[in-house]
């Protein structure tokens, strides 16, 4: 028999249990997320350079169809990209490869491996020379650091490391899989500011203004507050998404290195041309690569 007064406390402990039931089951699901992509970071780690080469590659012919083969603006990036590749440490294991492509976004991405696309849009509105070195010092960077392959890694799930790292024959159709889901990658805060802090210092050893990474964002940040419309259009800012904060550091980080000679009016002027090349990609070609 239930007393006057015992109900309550039964149904507080009947709620508590299931709180705690609640509680746990929660906890259980969080540490076997993070369990899982702690087990694929660490199982990275064994993955042979190769592969990631031949996954990224797979990822860039995917993107074949974009390829703009203009000469003065892919001399022009070939020049910049060359010079950073150069500032690189010596003994990193890849061979990079860059290729810029058609897309009215202005973005680059770095593919596992050492392929690298830069678009014609973020050429076109690229002031400088060393803007374009900045975002590419960063991008060098997720791929030098495995950002990139480890981004992936976590799309695709630990059985692809793992066949990655042990040479499974089945390897190739997973690559095929996740080529499509190359571009776009999402990178965590702490890679982010290591990509930063590597492509500014990239950027400064191979001749140019290292402040000038923290300009070309600043600057999407503020056209994209102007003009909310074009937010699509700066996909940049969505996958490598910036703030007060990290321009701050940015620019202080720039300010402590040896200041780099600015480039002259020929160099600059010789840009003018770069960037009308890329915004006069063919609009057949553009119409065509875009379907």
């Amino acid at each position: 028999m239930i007393r006057r007064g015992e109900r309550p406390g039964f149904i507080g402990l009947t709620v508590g249990c299931l709180l705690g039931v609640f509680v746990l089951g929660c906890a259980l699901i969080w540490l076997a997320w993070n369990g899982t992509f702690w087990l694929i970071d660490r199982a990275v780690d064994f993955v042979p350079p190769s592969w990631e080469e031949a996954f990224g590659q797979a990822g860039a012919a995917g993107e074949a169809k974009r390829a703009v083969a203009d000469p003065v603006v892919d001399g022009a990036v070939q020049q910049i990209f060359g010079r950073l590749v150069k500032a690189a440490p010596a003994d990193q294991p890849y061979h990079f490869h860059i290729q810029p492509i058609w897309s009215t976004q202005e973005n680059a991405y770095a593919l596992p491996g050492g392929q690298v696309l830069i678009t014609s849009a973020l050429l076109a509105n690229a002031k400088s020379p060393d803007e374009v070195a900045g975002v590419l010092g960063h991008e060098l960077q997720h791929v030098l650091g495995r950002h990139s392959f480890r981004a992936m890694a976590k799309k695709l799930g630990l059985a692809f490391v793992l066949s990655a790292a042990f040479g499974d024959q089945g390897l190739s159709g997973m690559i095929a899989e996740g080529s499509s889901k190359m571009l776009g990658l999402s990178f965590d805060r702490s890679q982010e500011w290591e990509a930063d802090q590597v492509g500014v210092k990239l950027a400064h050893d191979a001749g140019y203004a290292p402040s000038a990474m923290a300009d070309f964002f600043k600057r999407q940040m503020e056209e994209s507050k102007l003009h909310p419309s074009a937010q699509q259009a700066l996909a940049l800012l969505s996958d490598h998404p910036a703030d007060a904060d990290r321009l701050a550091q940015i620019y202080k980080l720039a300010g402590e290195m040896t200041p780099v000679k600015h480039q002259g009016p020929a160099v600059l002027a010789a840009w003018q041309v770069v960037r009308k090349h890329a915004a006069a990609i063919p609009k057949a070609h553009a119409k065509q690569t875009e379907n």
